[in-house]
């Protein structure tokens, strides 16, 4: 069931709606290029074209702790987790495409 909503919040959902479906197409598109750009740009350095500057850059990698060690180890992981402050999500889903 949906909700009822005022005629001053459909063109702004519609707006909405509209720059997701035009974000995922882009979003698509950026995916198809980076494996492509990528090779290109190794070892170049900064590369300026237009208003954009493109650099490729190699950083560490993310530190994480390894739970299965941990567990493995006899130490109950459950007592040192936290939980964040909740946080709104808006669901928007396409019907019909």
């Amino acid at each position: 069931m949906t909700a009822e909503i005022g005629d001053n919040l459909k063109p702004l959902l519609a707006e909405y709606g509209n720059l997701r479906s035009n974000k995922k197409d882009i979003d698509a598109r950026i995916k198809e290029l980076d494996p492509e750009v990528r090779p290109l740009l190794k070892n170049k350095g900064a590369v300026v074209v237009g208003n954009y500057m493109f650099e490729l850059t190699e950083n560490s990698g993310r530190k994480t702790l390894d739970k299965a060690a941990l567990i493995a180890d006899g130490i109950d992981v459950e007592k040192y987790m936290r939980v964040g402050a909740p946080i709104t999500a808006l669901k928007v889903k396409e019907l019909g495409a």
